[in-house]
């Protein structure tokens, strides 16, 4: 199968794409940037090995040289701080495969995404979901949890202070981004209408992630829980990021600190 991944230097798109090739397919990456030095370039008209293909999901251009000769569209691509460019993206992208002849487009969601107010980020990747299925492509979405990188990242963010304050109730399910590219290029490559998932092994308190993260990372500071009475909250709280009964990754929490947050 040949594959075009949208976001194929991102977090996500790296692990997504050597799972490809590792499973066989052939893998065009599309960016925005150029070509790094060692990059297969467009003169080759090789599929032997992921190569480069530079466009612009926003304004169209390139996405037409890009699609040829493609069976499937990964569209991975997101930027968390311009959602409203991320659904302009992704109705390019929608248009210009169909009529590029691509017959199927898998696109990259969230759990839960629709169920947490008030957050635009959420909100377009719930109404990019609508968008995907409202095309005349063969299409399905794969939603994963949030990462581990991310989960650690929101508390270094909260820890900046003596305290670390934390919403209280929050729940999420994080997964490792290497078990979510190996089964979203699975997902890919199966050739399913149906949509897919991943979440990671655990559901847990933000208030546990924090004492396992301090814990790893040799850390004391006092953790307080703030009650804060807004809708978002309320719906992690709920534990509308999470999913009990979809398919769950392996790593868990503790397991990725040891790795990557233990200070020497």
């Amino acid at each position: 199968m040949r594959v075009l991944v949208t976001g194929g230097t991102g977090t996500l798109g790296r692990e997504t794409v050597k799972a490809l090739a590792a499973q066989g397919a052939q893998v065009r990456v599309l960016s925005r940037r150029p070509a790094p030095p060692d990059a297969p370039t467009w003169a080759e008209q090789s599929w032997a090995e992921p190569f480069w293909a530079q466009g612009d999901l926003v304004t169209g251009e390139g996405l037409p040289a890009a699609l040829r000769g493609v069976d499937t569209v990964l569209h991975a691509a997101h930027d968390p701080q311009r959602p409203a460019r991320d659904l302009q993206g992704l109705r390019m992208l929608l248009a210009t495969a169909e009529a590029a002849g691509v017959p199927r487009l898998v696109s990259v969601s969230i759990v839960g995404a629709a169920d947490i107010p008030g957050v635009p980020y959420y909100r377009a990747k719930a109404q990019g979901e609508t968008l995907v299925r409202g095309s005349p492509l063969d299409t399905s979405v794969f939603r994963a949890t949030q990462f581990f990188p991310l989960i650690a990242g929101i508390l270094a963010t909260l820890g900046r202070l003596p305290w670390l304050l934390l919403p209280r109730g929050a729940q999420f399910q994080p997964i490792d981004v290497g078990e979510v590219g190996v089964a979203l290029a699975r997902h890919t490559l199966s050739g399913s209408s149906q949509d897919g998932a991943l979440v990671g092994p655990e559901v847990l308190t933000l208030r546990a992630l924090a004492d396992t993260w301090q814990r790893v990372r040799g850390e004391h500071r006092r953790v307080v829980d703030v009650p804060l009475p807004l809708p978002a909250v309320r719906a992690l709280a709920a534990g509308r990021l999470t999913s009990p009964g979809a398919p769950r990754g392996e790593r868990r929490w503790a397991e990725w600190l040891e790795a990557h947050e233990r200070r020497p």
